[in-house]
């Protein structure tokens, strides 16, 4: 082979890689066209799911923002409502306690005045411890003068009497007559320098009857004279304790 045939050879030999290479980068070119178009088709389904999600997103903001502020009005309201039952229900306690206030006070002016009416009694226990309070003093001389004559008067000084006298005390009594004095409750008067144990012996009774819820207490001696008219008397007038025995104060 000649020189010039391997010119030749070479010269062809050139033209056909030329023309593999060529067709080689159409080749590539034609294949990275085709997948720049598949990518930019898949990125524009995921640019459309993004949007789609910011969307939705949005929507899901937006309704989540709705139920707060409505929800944040219905708590306004329920804390209003809260507050007005609130401001009724104390006023509705106000009333409750003036109602029972009133209630209580009605109560106590009932039994307050069921007290002022109720006759004055000694129980039989009672009348025991007045007779073993007075029964140290035994032999203490009185003059006891009962004003009024009425049954209560009547009997709460017959129980009296009768106790001082099982107590060993020598009683003088009598009953005072009409347009006497007007006696309200028990005054005990004991003669000015009279000795501790007469003190001792007036302030036993009136102290006595006082624990057992009688109204009794002490009185200026010379503030309980004579009432002038008396029944069924034996008084002397002499007796360093004088006792008077009247209505219930």
């Amino acid at each position: 082979m000649t020189l010039n045939d391997w010119y030749s050879f070479f010269q062809v030999g050139s033209l056909i890689m030329l023309f593999l290479t060529f067709a080689f980068g159409a080749g590539a070119i034609l294949t990275g066209l085709k997948v720049n178009k598949g990518a930019t088709r898949q990125i524009l389904k995921l640019e459309a799911r993004i949007a789609e999600s910011t969307e939705e997103t949005e929507r899901i903001k937006a309704a989540a923002a709705k139920d707060k502020d409505e929800s944040a009005k219905r708590i306004a309201e329920l804390n209003r409502d809260t507050v007005g039952l609130s401001a009724d229900v104390a006023n509705a306690n106000a009333r409750a306690a003036e109602a029972n206030r009133i209630a209580e006070s009605e109560q106590l002016a009932r039994l307050q005045l069921e007290a002022r009416l109720a006759p004055r009694v000694l129980t039989a226990d009672q009348q025991e411890r007045l007779i073993s309070l007075l029964k140290p003093f035994f032999g203490t001389q009185i003059d006891a003068v009962t004003f009024g004559d009425t049954p209560e008067i009547g009997n709460i000084s017959m129980t009296i009497l009768s106790c001082l006298r099982k107590a060993g005390w020598n009683v003088n009594s009598g009953s005072a007559g009409g347009g006497a004095l007007v006696v309200a409750g028990i005054l005990v008067g004991v003669r000015a320098n009279s000795d501790a144990t007469t003190n001792n012996a007036a302030r036993a009774l009136f102290v006595g009857l006082q624990s057992m819820g009688i109204g009794a207490g002490p009185w200026d001696f010379d503030k309980m004279p004579s009432p002038g008219i008396l029944f069924n008397s034996s008084v002397t007038f002499q007796a360093a304790i004088r006792v008077y025995i009247g209505s219930k104060p």
